[in-house]
């Protein structure tokens, strides 16, 4: 990678440079700032010839704590011509604090001596000094010197501190023709203490050309690690490293990338020295800022002390690297460009003026890459009837239209409501795909190579009820390696679905068997239907009773000695029913009652009926009418034994369904007295008392008779209401005797 190094141009000042040929000047006043004004007519390039001191913080070699001296010749860059060597001090020994680094100098190191490095120049070139300087005790005093060998050497500045802070100090000088060496001096002049050992400390000192920053651009595929090829859709990654090769530190240092169209940022991405910055501007140190029409500005604020709004300082010799991602947008053949810009300020002459570092371009060109796409064929089958299960085949064609290989691709189907699946999806050669959820199915293809393609074939029908109209299988591809053109990644299959209209068959070969006093079972023969029959109404006396899915059923609770008709329809998913009835068929029930089933006796024609005058039922409770209900103190059972008493032909024990103590229907006092009452007691000794017998009448309802008096049971004066005790009475077949017998299980 090409690097372009920084141009400082050459501010032009009020004072002219002589021509004086042997004559060597130094500018900038006594003052220490560092915004003093140069007092020259032109500057020469800082990156022309770049010059710097060795050691300029004096931290090589390492001392051993607190201080020493090091002898002349092991110091690199510096002597002195104190006869002890370089006096080393490191910080905060004395409560004395390093200002840069872990080191620094004491001039006085036994003498008042002379400390300098000869760096190699070039006639005609502008050099920048600078020290920092404070004193021991008290004020010391000392001089900045230069000239080209020990026996030329010129006062420049004479310095005094005290003890309060370091003061920095800078200049310039132009090296004078023929002068190749350079001598910067430092000359001790006083002391606070009087002391000829103790006193002037010294740090950071710089000679030479000034700051220098040159930058330099990379970028790499992070999609595909290594590749020098660029697709749309890879992410690729721009790293551009800073660094200071002149003689000084940069001040102010930002760095500014424009961003084209054709790459997208990657949010997240920011980096500076590998530490993660935010996006955002005004909180840290890196920002990114979305342009018009897609373009954007990355920028920095680069080096040490740098703020969230103000650039740091570089230091000789050091780098700094801002790093960010990018998603390549194309379009397909566009070059894309990026040539960051490093903005910067000389730290000792501000006013010169100093050509930005502009990164070399790292241009490269977009080539289409991936590019997969789905297409569909139309459905075997373009209209569907809803519930009818014959298969109909969606077939779908993956295909990677791009120059580059398409890794992890996918086909996602996505089937709509009441799909139901006959063949699950397999792609070319048999492979599954896997079920994800009861509409998606994901078809894992894998690497697709260029131009390669995969079929993915599904079969299935609409369940019965789906809605009619469009009934669309749909699918989506998608791969890793990024898809520049996104048109060609979906497909759809669309069928028609259509309502199931057709009704099942007649049913036909209806029939009754084991029919009893309180239950028969039906049978029939199962019809047919174009979606399948899924039911069977069964409907007696033309009212519907139940709905079954066989083609059987057992109608319990009947009445004894009663008539009942059945018939029966077949019915679809779609609740279509077969147009005409079953044959029909007439059971009538026997006149027995089963042991196992309750029954609820009931004054016909009324709200009322036959309960115990007492709840729970007690021996001797006698029987009344009640307001019907569901409590089992109106449910009454058909009993042909009772307490090893067994009932005589057609007679039964009519017991309560309660637990305890067995009670059956009796006369009060057993006689064959007209009005006697009517009551529930256990069956001990003679139990023709507790026999009744119940006789069918016209219509379907029922007499008791009891067996021991020959008397039916009576509603007194054929008049019922609430709670109106029941008696015996001569049979005489009126209503007041007729009741209705209902199974209620």
């Amino acid at each position: 990678m090409r690097r372009m190094k920084l141009a400082i141009g050459l501010a032009v000042v009020a004072f002219l440079l002589t021509s004086a040929a042997s004559t060597a000047w130094a500018f900038w006043g006594s003052s220490a700032s560092v915004t003093s004004s140069a007092k020259v007519a032109v500057l020469a390039s800082a990156c022309t010839n770049v010059t710097a001191v060795q050691n300029a913080s004096f931290e090589q070699p390492v001392i051993s704590p607190p201080w020493t001296w090091i002898p002349n010749g092991s110091m690199p860059g510096w002597v002195s011509t104190d006869p002890v060597g370089i006096e080393v001090w490191q910080s905060g020994f004395n409560g004395v604090v390093a200002p840069v680094g872990g080191q620094f100098v004491e001039l006085n190191a036994n003498t008042a001596g002379t400390l300098s490095q000869t760096i190699s120049t070039t006639p005609g070139q502008i050099l920048q000094w600078s020290l920092l300087h404070r004193a021991r005790v008290g004020t010391d005093t000392m001089q900045v010197l230069i000239g080209s060998s020990d026996s030329t050497l010129v006062p420049i500045r004479t310095i005094s501190d005290t003890t309060a802070a370091w003061g920095r100090y800078s200049g310039a000088y132009v090296v004078p023709a023929g002068q190749t060496t350079t001598e910067l001096a430092f000359r001790a002049i006083s002391t606070g203490s009087g002391d000829l050992s103790i006193g002037n400390f010294m740090d950071d000192v710089s000679f030479g050309s000034g700051p220098c920053l040159t930058a330099a651009s990379t970028v790499s595929n992070i999609t595909n690690p290594g590749s020098s090829v660029f697709h749309i859709g890879d992410v690729i990654q721009y790293s551009t490293t800073t660094s200071n090769i002149g003689s000084s530190l940069s001040y102010q240092s930002a760095l500014s990338a424009a961003l084209p169209a054709t790459v997208a940022f990657k949010p997240g991405s920011l980096l500076i020295d590998g530490v993660a910055k935010s996006d955002a501007g005004g909180d840290d140190q890196a920002q990114y800022a979305a342009g018009s029409g897609g373009t954007g500005t990355v920028s920095g604020q680069l080096g040490s002390a740098a703020t969230a709004s103000a650039g740091g300082t570089i230091a000789q010799n050091t780098s700094t690297t801002l790093t960010f991602q990018a998603t390549v947008v194309g379009p397909i053949g566009s070059t894309v460009h990026f040539a960051p810009t490093v903005n910067y300020v000389n730290g000792l002459a501000p006013q010169w003026a100093v050509s930005p570092a502009v990164a070399a371009d790292v241009p490269f060109t977009v080539i289409i890459g991936v590019d997969v796409g789905v297409t569909n064929t139309a459905p075997t089958a373009a209209v569907l009837t809803a519930g009818v299960a014959t298969p109909t085949t969606w077939t779908f064609v993956a295909k990677n239209n791009g120059t580059a290989v398409a890794n992890h691709t996918v086909v996602h189907l996505t089937t709509p409501a009441g799909f139901t699946t006959t063949t699950a999806a397999q792609m070319s050669g048999g492979v599954a795909c896997t079920t994800v959820t009861s509409t998606t199915v994901d078809c894992t293809i894998g690497d697709l190579a260029a131009g390669a393609t995969n079929t993915i074939n599904l079969s299935g029908y609409a369940a019965a009820l789906t809605t009619p109209g469009a009934f669309a299988v749909s699918s989506t591809i998608t791969t890793t390696s990024g898809d520049p053109v996104s048109s060609n990644n979906a497909a759809t299959g669309t069928a028609t679905v259509v309502a199931d209209t057709t009704p099942p068959s007649t049913v036909t070969g209806l029939a009754a068997s084991g029919t009893t006093g309180s239950q028969t079972t039906l049978n029939w023969t199962a019809a047919t239907d174009n979606a399948g029959v899924v039911g069977y109404n069964v409907y007696r006396g033309g009212v519907l009773l139940t709905t079954v899915a066989g083609t059987t059923y057992t109608d319990l609770l009947l009445n004894p000695s009663t008539a009942y008709t059945y018939t029966v329809k077949a019915k679809d998913a779609a609740g279509n029913l077969s147009i005409a009835f079953s044959n029909s068929v007439v059971v009538t029930t026997t006149a027995t009652f089963s042991a196992t089933t309750y029954y609820q006796i009931s004054y016909p024609g009324s709200s009322f009926c036959v309960v115990t005058g007492t709840i729970p039922p007690v021996s001797t409770s006698t029987l009344i009418l009640g307001t019907c209900d569901t409590t089992q103190y109106q449910k009454w059972a058909f009993l042909t034994s009772l307490n090893t008493h067994a009932a005589a032909a057609n007679n039964y024990f009519v017991a309560p369904q309660i637990t305890g103590t067995i009670l059956s229907w009796d006369i009060a006092g057993f006689g064959i007295l007209a009005k006697a009452d009517v009551r529930s007691v256990a069956a001990t000794g003679t139990v023709t008392a507790l026999e009744w017998k119940p006789v069918v009448e016209a219509g379907g309802t029922f007499h008791f008779v009891n067996l021991g008096s020959g008397l039916c049971l009576d509603v007194n004066g054929g008049a019922p209401s609430l709670g109106l005790q029941l008696q015996q009475y001569t049979c005489n077949g009126t209503a007041a005797q007729s009741f209705t017998i209902t199974g209620v299980n």
